[in-house]
């Protein structure tokens, strides 16, 4: 989105009802159990795609961001911190 709300990126996911946030140039779409990441500059290619069945996470995925290099999780009782390797950036 630009300054004024007009959509700029379309696209689609198998997220349900996804949260949306954007950090400088990343855009992270999380629902209970998966997060995706994808670079704004590079929009074609999502850079991650994280599931918390492969984490063996106990609790749903309420939030999710990126941060100099670092992917941080809130879940209803917990903060997760995982850094990303650099070629994933």
């Amino acid at each position: 989105f630009d300054l004024f709300g007009n959509g700029l990126l379309k696209f689609k996911t198998s997220l349900d009802n996804p949260n949306i946030n954007i950090t400088n140039d990343y855009l992270s779409a999380n629902d209970n159990n998966k997060i995706i990441i994808i670079n704004l500059k590079n929009p074609s290619k999502v850079i991650i795609e994280f599931t918390g069945e492969k984490y063996a996470l106990e609790d749903d995925i309420v939030e999710a961001s990126l941060f100099n290099n670092k992917l941080f999780i809130l879940t209803d009782h917990s903060i997760l911190k995982y850094k990303l390797p650099n070629n994933e950036k």
